[in-house]
Formats: structure tokens, C-alpha cells, sequence
């Protein structure tokens, strides 16, 4: 997402210039799909498929959370906590 937010700004500044949150980064190319520029048609067919697929749901399970069931011991580590069937960010101590 940085490099191609670079790419279409045609941004010298190095990734510095994109150091943000995934949301911000989203934005960041909705903003740039909506230029008068060869690509954004392209890039608003990929943020739409995006969207259709949670993309950011998956990554953030993939990246951000992890999971460990041992055997026997049914212990169970995840990104979220699920008391009383709410999602809550986990702490880490």
C-alpha cells in the first residue's frame, strides 16, 4: 500500500511520507482512485475487491493475532478476548 501510494503521487519523500495506519493508507488510495490519473480506474476495481473480501479482517488475523490450542489443556490465544461473547482488544502483559 506505501510503495504504491508513493508511486501514483510520484512522491520523493520515502516511505517516511507514508507511515500510517492501515485505514489511513485506505483512504490514501481512495483519494488517489478518484484522480484524473491512467490508473485510478484499476485501483478503484482493486479497493472494491478489497472491500468484497475483507482484506483487512484477513490481514489483521493473519498478521496481527495468533491462536494455540494444546491438546488437553484447551488454552486458546487470540487477538480478541471473548468474555461474555464481547470482542475486546487482548492485553498483553
Amino acid at each position: 500500500m506505501k510503495r504504491l501510494i508513493l508511486l501514483l503521487r510520484g512522491d520523493q519523500g520515502g516511505f517516511s511520507v507514508v507511515d500510517k495506519r492501515w485505514s489511513d493508507l485506505h483512504n490514501m488510495l481512495v483519494a488517489q482512485s478518484r484522480r484524473s490519473i491512467p490508473q485510478a480506474a484499476a485501483l478503484a476495481e482493486t479497493l472494491q475487491w478489497d472491500d468484497a473480501h475483507e482484506l483487512k479482517r484477513r490481514h489483521d488475523d493473519a498478521v496481527h493475532a495468533s491462536w494455540w490450542n494444546w491438546d488437553g489443556v484447551g488454552v486458546v490465544r487470540s487477538r480478541f478476548s471473548q468474555e461474555a461473547g464481547r470482542r475486546q482488544p487482548h492485553r498483553h502483559l
